[in-house]
């Protein structure tokens, strides 16, 4: 009777663990075409693209030289402002990133009227899933020298010609943005904390900020940790719609707006594409990333091992 009830009970658990797998199934197939099939493209950064033979068909580089699409990114005469755009931008998004949402997140769980709160989500959540060609559009709408609400109001000829003000430009549309998903993720985070905390607190008589610095913040820590070394991952990646769209692909800004994505379109789009260079940019850009992640997640782990990500 013990070994029918136990077999009985593994065929439910096998049924049930089988619809689980079924739900799973339309995820890991997605997963499996969009990101593990497309790795085998990083054996273009080793060949000798031709365009007879097809990319996949062409031949590797001999061993001597099976690196010379790497060493070729580095003899470009622009590749100094590409790194420098790429990680000046990205640092200057990584802690702003951090710190503007979770203040934003943080405010946003003091307001106490339900109404309010749904009004200021859609407000702020409403950028996210705007286009960046649109948002291109809406950027010339108040930069254009004939029609810029902004650039008559500032008494600026033309926003498209002056590369001096586009870093800030550039910082401002990419917080517009993306802040409202920043903030979801910290006030999913926030919903998890127990209420009788606060309420305690407020007893013992500590003030908003007292209750905001030793009992949300710390409650935050491990999710902040979390976002930073993800962040890292893309240090040496860029949002393409913010550099290219925004700025309109202007010759007259590409010191300030072009980074290593920009790049590779640019090159892939011009009269002599070089896949082999383009898919060696792909391949240094996500062995950095991959390297400063683990790199991140070691030097926490060492700090404080309950914080790290892995």
């Amino acid at each position: 009777m013990q070994r029918k009830a136990k077999t009985l009970s593994q065929n439910g658990m096998w049924k049930r663990s089988v619809i689980t797998y079924l739900m799973i199934l339309p995820g890991l197939i997605y997963f499996i075409i969009n990101n593990i099939l497309p790795m085998y493209g990083i054996t273009l950064a080793f060949r000798n693209v031709s365009y007879k033979l097809g990319p996949l068909n062409s031949p590797l580089y001999p061993l001597e030289d099976l690196f010379v699409n790497f060493e070729m990114i580095f003899k470009q005469d622009i590749i100094g402002i590409l790194l420098r755009n790429t990680l000046l931008y990205n640092v200057v998004f990584i802690v702003l990133d951090i710190v503007i949402p979770v203040a934003v997140a943080i405010l946003f769980n003091a307001i106490e009227s339900e109404r309010s709160k749904k009004i200021f989500q859609t407000a702020i959540l409403l950028p996210n899933i705007i286009s960046w060609v649109i948002v291109g559009y809406i950027g010339y709408a108040f930069l254009s020298e004939k029609s810029g609400v902004i650039s008559h109001l500032l008494g600026v000829t033309d926003f498209y010609h002056n590369p001096i003000y586009w870093p800030f430009i550039l910082t401002v549309f990419h917080l517009w943005k993306c802040l409202g998903m920043g903030m979801v993720i910290y006030v999913s985070a926030l919903v998890g904390i127990d209420a009788s905390m606060y309420e305690a607190a407020k007893l013992d008589g500590a003030t908003w900020w007292q209750r905001t610095v030793h009992i949300t913040l710390p409650h935050l820590k491990k999710m902040i940790i979390t976002m930073f070394i993800l962040s890292l991952a893309r240090i040496m990646t860029s949002d393409f719609g913010l550099f290219y769209q925004l700025p309109m692909n202007s010759s007259y800004l590409k010191d300030v707006t072009q980074t290593l994505d920009v790049y590779v379109f640019n090159n892939l789009v011009g009269n002599d594409p070089n896949i082999g260079l383009n898919a060696a940019v792909s391949a240094f850009q996500s062995v950095v990333g991959f390297i400063l992640v683990i790199l991140a997640n070691f030097v926490i782990k060492k700090v404080d091992d309950e914080s790290a990500l892995f």
